[in-house]
């Protein structure tokens, strides 16, 4: 053949399209679209969270799941015993009744006489030990209205300059109750209640 006729441009462009045609056959022939990969090809846990897309993120996050049932409260050791308090200020308290009976149970340091020169008028005094000085202290009575004349009572208490021979003012003090009636307050048996600090 002549050499000059295989160099023609004719047969060079004819040469350079049936190499495009054959090469996008092949390349045709064994691929069948986007390159895809499998689970053989991933490592079991090599995928993170990162990787994920805001979508696949989301549709990890199931419903919120039941409360839980509390924590049983246990009681912890009982702690050690603590140091015994200061004493009261009071000294000397008690009920009496309107009779002039004190009532022990809930009574200490007093005595009580009911006096005879009329209703109403009782001597407190109080014992050794309470270490009180009727001199220098003023007691504190309350009416007890259970045991009194009515709804209507004082207690008032005197300092012993009452006249009163049976109670002198170095022993004790004396407690006059009243109740009210239809005259006003007059002298009437009244229960009390008494406490000297």
């Amino acid at each position: 053949m002549n050499r000059a006729r295989l160099l023609h441009p004719a047969t060079i462009l004819g040469a350079i399209v049936l190499a495009a045609v054959v090469a996008a056959s092949v390349h045709g022939a064994g691929d069948s679209g986007p390159a895809r990969i499998g689970s053989a090809q991933i490592k079991d846990g090599s995928i993170t969270l990162a990787d994920l897309s805001p979508k696949a993120r989301r549709a990890l996050k199931g419903a919120r799941g039941p409360a839980g049932r509390p924590a049983p409260v246990v009681a912890g050791p009982a702690g050690p015993v603590g140091p015994a308090g200061p004493p009261g200020s009071v000294r000397a308290y008690g009920f009496v009744a309107s009779t002039g009976t004190v009532l022990s149970a809930q009574s200490r340091n007093i005595a009580v006489t009911k006096l005879s020169p009329g209703t109403g008028a009782y001597c407190l005094t109080v014992t050794a030990a309470s270490g009180i000085d009727p001199l220098t202290t003023a007691p504190v009575v309350t009416p007890d209205l259970p045991d009194s004349a009515g709804l209507y009572n004082i207690a008032q208490i005197s300092n012993g300059a009452s006249g009163l021979p049976d109670c002198p003012r170095a022993s004790g003090w004396v407690v006059f109750t009243h109740n009210f009636g239809a005259g006003g307050f007059a002298p009437a048996d009244t229960g009390f209640s008494v406490l000297i600090p």
